[in-house]
């Protein structure tokens, strides 16, 4: 048994001994299926830099370097940038997110537990991940944001453990994302595996799991203070005797009004279109959207297969 089996097994008997505290069973998972990707260096039919080499337990790690059985993307650095076919979009990025994705890999692992923490072994060029995501099975949502931040300046040349926890999960899922940002890198990045530890039971003194940090600004309530101060204080009363919008924008030169909502990211700037007639107008201007970068909003494209095989499992349990 090697060192890293020796940390993982250590780990997983401290999660088991606090998790059997609360009745249940702590698990380690390995990635065991690749449901999609963005990129891979390597070709479809080769074993060299594709995404499956991401499966199973870590076959380099704790070694570092340039590794062929490992999974690689296609992006780094900005070289990209500079070359004559660039058409750079310039992006305002959500409240809360960190960096933009600009890769990503969907896996599955064999049971489905309430995550409680996950390592990725980076064997060179680490520190490109930015978000880790869960799919609920339950929701509307689908998609729940597990965790964020800042990509990580580290030694190019040095193998890196990715060590992450999760709190607050009150459901069971087999289906996680990864999303990488590399502009910062110099090179490739790769990966040689990940690990899953997980409960498998919920545990019952959680309360509701918020679908993203608590200082995250949900588009839905971007123009809530709106709503409830300044219309209050401007709202005037129609000719049938409801209460009318006005709030005075039409009062704002375009320019200004362009120059607000420019601020907005695509998907609030979605949500301000359904605020009025005027707001729609301006909203959809072309000035207004110029560029639209669909990348950040990845993960809230359903994968049909997913829920009718989902279904379909549902219906067998029944």
């Amino acid at each position: 048994m090697n060192s890293v089996e020796n940390e993982e097994d250590e780990l997983l008997f401290k999660l088991h001994s606090e998790a059997s505290k609360r009745g249940s069973n702590a698990l380690s998972l390995r990635a065991f299926e690749v449901v999609a990707f963005s990129s891979q260096y390597g070709c479809e039919n080769s074993l060299s830099y594709t995404a499956e080499n991401i499966l199973g337990p870590a076959t380099i790690y704790p070694r570092a370097g340039d590794h062929a059985y490992t999974f690689q993307m296609k992006t780094y650095g900005q070289w990209w940038n500079s070359l004559p076919s660039s058409r750079r979009i310039v992006s305002n990025l959500p409240n809360g997110t960190f960096a933009e994705s600009q890769d990503f890999i969907e896996i599955r692992v064999e049971k489905r537990v309430a995550p409680l923490l996950m390592r990725v072994y980076e064997v060179y060029n680490p520190g490109a991940i930015v978000k880790i995501l869960c799919y609920c099975y339950e929701t509307e949502s689908r998609w729940v944001i597990l965790w964020q931040g800042a990509p990580q300046i580290l030694l190019p040349d040095k193998s890196h453990c990715f060590s992450v926890e999760f709190e607050c999960i009150n459901f069971l899922t087999d289906y996680y994302r990864i999303e990488f940002h590399h502009s910062h890198l110099q090179y490739y990045s790769e990966i040689d595996g990940i690990i899953l530890y997980g409960e498998d039971r919920i545990p019952p003194s959680l309360p509701n799991y918020c679908l993203a940090p608590k200082n995250f600004l949900y588009p839905k309530d971007a123009f809530k203070h709106v709503n409830n101060s300044t219309c209050n204080q401007r709202n005037e009363n129609g000719p049938d005797g409801k209460t009318k919008f006005s709030a005075y924008f039409e009062t704002l030169p375009k320019e200004v009004m362009h120059l607000i909502l420019g601020l907005l990211d695509f998907k609030t700037l979605c949500i301000a279109a359904q605020v009025s007639r005027l707001f729609r107008t301006e909203c959809y201007d072309p000035i207004v959207c110029k560029e639209i970068n669909l990348n950040l909003y990845w993960h809230l494209v359903l994968i049909r297969k997913l829920l009718k095989d989902y279904e379909l499992t549902k219906k067998q349990i029944i």
